[in-house]
């Protein structure tokens, strides 16, 4: 086709191809838009759900499970299922008796801590553990006083540990133990553990060497906290030992005492509690 001028293509009104068309004669397609949910918006809304869902199941379980532990059959406590070890002072009644509330009810509901409070209120009873055992026992570990010393008590001659806790003596026991003078279960619970703290470094000392020099001593007065005295069981002779340094004021009178005894033929007492010096006094005339 031959080329017309321009003029005469728009007189004739000749189609322009598409490629010529202007776009804005141009219908324009819809594109149709799909809206998508976002996957990161859904798990944050899942795993708290999920999260929520675990914590109300185990509740359930956990609720479920302490029911049955506080009223089943299989965890009630019984007179047989009480196990007390550890004693060898204290009658199994004494413990046995602080768990009388406790029989037929579940060893779950039993608040061990105040059991064991006022087991340790047993003189004998130094310290207490308790522990439960699967499915209906209470395990009581007992762990004694131990005695060492006879001390003047309001119920007479008593048993006294290292505290100044006095003790009943037990009826099918011996103990061969020093009395110790100056505490007694009416003084007030700090002047008898400091008192009886001089006692146990008289005994400590004498025995340091492993000479038990204290199976010598049949009674250390603790009543002056400067000057231990110690009576000898031989001689019935009293040393003075001061605050210190009793083994070596001990061997001070083992080496000397048959010479002051040929110059004193009867000795009350002997103070050693100077270094360069020892002053020995003789048994008043009139005494025995």
């Amino acid at each position: 086709m031959a080329n017309l001028p321009e003029d005469d293509r728009l007189e004739t009104g000749m189609d322009l191809g598409p490629e010529e068309e202007p776009q804005y004669l141009r219908r324009q397609k819809r594109v149709e838009v799909r809206k998508r949910i976002d996957s990161r918006k859904i798990a944050r809304v899942k795993t708290p759900l999920l999260s929520l869902a675990a914590i109300l199941v185990l509740s359930g379980v956990a609720w479920g499970v302490s029911r049955f532990a506080l009223s089943g059959e299989a965890f009630t406590l019984r007179p047989e299922s009480l196990e007390i070890q550890g004693a060898h002072y204290v009658a199994r009644g004494q413990v046995a008796e602080r768990f009388s509330g406790d029989i037929g009810h579940s060893v779950f509901r039993i608040p061990l801590e105040e059991r064991r409070a006022v087991i340790e209120q047993i003189p004998w009873v130094e310290r207490a553990d308790l522990a439960r055992l699967w499915p209906d026992r209470i395990r009581v570990m007992l762990h004694e006083r131990a005695p060492v010393a006879f001390a003047q008590g309001s119920a007479g001659m008593q048993l006294v540990d290292s505290s100044g806790q006095f003790l009943e003596r037990p009826v099918q026991a011996s103990f061969s133990f020093p009395v110790v003078l100056g505490v007694n279960d009416q003084d007030p619970p700090g002047q008898r553990r400091s008192r009886m703290a001089l006692f146990n470094a008289v005994v400590a000392d004498l025995d340091r060497e492993g000479t038990r020099y204290s199976l010598d001593i049949s009674e250390v007065d603790v009543s002056d906290p400067e000057d231990a005295q110690v009576t000898v069981v031989d001689t019935a002779i009293v040393l003075h030992l001061g605050s210190g340094d009793f083994l070596k004021r001990y061997k001070t009178y083992l080496a000397h005492i048959q010479e002051w005894q040929r110059d004193f033929p009867k000795i009350a007492s002997v103070d050693l509690r100077y270094d360069n010096q020892v002053v020995v006094h003789p048994v008043k005339e009139g005494k025995k």
